[in-house]
């Protein structure tokens, strides 16, 4: 069995890698992808980083639990919270060095936007893996939609 630290330290350089290429495709390649999704108001960047964001987060926290079968949600959570920080960590470390005019305010602010994101993301996926209640989880959101 794998310990935990070392799924950790996969997936955030996995993470770290992809967070790389999304940011070199999009803002540095000679494609020519547009900011937004066409039609619609979502950047494309932003749509990309969720998508990374909640497929990382699976696998990792699918792994976390075939090592530790009886680990809690808030643990899972955690973990996968450690898995970003560090991704986000190298991330900004690098674009730190890259660009001349990278303020110490982006560096702090990306790290603690995408960070606490992934908190409360990887809590609603170590929920859904944990009880497989997809129902409960949902719920709260389509009452919040009803009331409005």
């Amino acid at each position: 069995m794998k310990p935990i630290y070392k799924i950790i330290i996969k997936y955030s350089l996995i993470t770290f890698v992809a967070f790389l290429a999304n940011w070199y495709i999009l803002f540095e390649s000679p494609l020519n992808i547009p900011e937004f999704i066409p039609f619609t108001p979502v950047k494309t960047n932003g749509a990309i980083l969720c998508a990374i964001c909640i497929t990382v987060l699976i696998i990792a926290q699918k792994s976390l639990i075939k090592v530790q079968q009886d680990i809690s949600i808030i643990l899972l959570m955690l973990y996968s919270t450690c898995i970003f920080f560090i991704a986000e960590c190298l991330f900004h470390g690098v674009m730190l060095i890259m660009i001349i005019d990278y303020t110490l305010h982006e560096f702090l602010s990306g790290i603690i936007a995408i960070t606490l994101f992934n908190a409360a993301l990887s809590f609603f996926v170590a929920f859904q893996l944990k009880t497989k209640r997809t129902g409960q989880l949902i719920l709260p959101f389509c009452n919040t939609l009803y009331s409005v």
